[in-house]
């Protein structure tokens, strides 16, 4: 019996080109050069293009990484002022509970505004005379702070939190929902307003 030629798999693409032809070798894959030499560009043109696309990428990618850290540095100093305020937020609640004259002294502003839910609040001249009388002594109540909340926003600083006032006689509870504002100033929080009202 003859010997049958072997015939090329056309299932195969890599045994046809686009015209259904059987192809003698394979072609290399078209490059970008040879894209634009087709559309009628020399090659100083098209590497000339590819140089300054270049360029103009290079800005974009070296402004993308400069970012980052001054992101990060953003992010660290963000940080660190919600940790000072946390911080001041536990000098203070500590304060109410050992009648600690000197922390209010230090943390209230002196145009302090006190919101109670009765309306103006004493400020902070009429606190701290208020204090001085029971300094150091224990009130007859606990105070206690939960779901603290802490946005900064540049120079200012809000803190939002629940404060649970109990009663050492009778066990009586009273919450109030409690805003604080801060600003600050020359470098240190000070605080500016409170806002509290009575929530169950």
């Amino acid at each position: 019996m003859p010997e049958v030629a072997s015939r090329p798999n056309m299932a195969n693409p890599r045994h046809r080109n686009w015209s259904g032809e059987k192809r003698t070798q394979d072609r290399p894959a078209p490059t970008f050069l040879t894209y634009l030499k087709f559309r009628g560009l020399s090659m100083r043109c098209a590497t000339s293009l590819l140089i300054a696309l270049c360029l103009w990428a290079a800005p974009a990618l070296s402004q993308t990484a400069s970012d980052s850290p001054q992101k990060s540095a953003s992010a660290t100093t963000s940080q660190n002022d919600s940790d000072a305020i946390r911080q001041i937020e536990a000098d203070l609640a500590q304060s109410e509970r050992t009648t600690d004259v000197a922390v209010q002294q230090r943390v209230l502003a002196e145009d302090f505004v006190n919101l109670v839910p009765a309306g103006l609040g004493p400020g902070k001249t009429e606190i701290l005379k208020g204090m001085q009388r029971h300094a150091g002594q224990a009130p007859p109540y606990s105070v206690e702070t939960q779901d603290m909340r802490i946005y900064v926003l540049g120079e200012t600083a809000v803190a939002s939190f629940v404060k649970t006032y109990t009663a050492k006689e009778n066990r009586n509870v009273a919450h109030e929902d409690t805003t604080h504002i801060f600003t600050r100033d020359h470098g240190v929080w000070k605080l500016r307003i409170s806002r509290a009202s009575n929530c169950q």
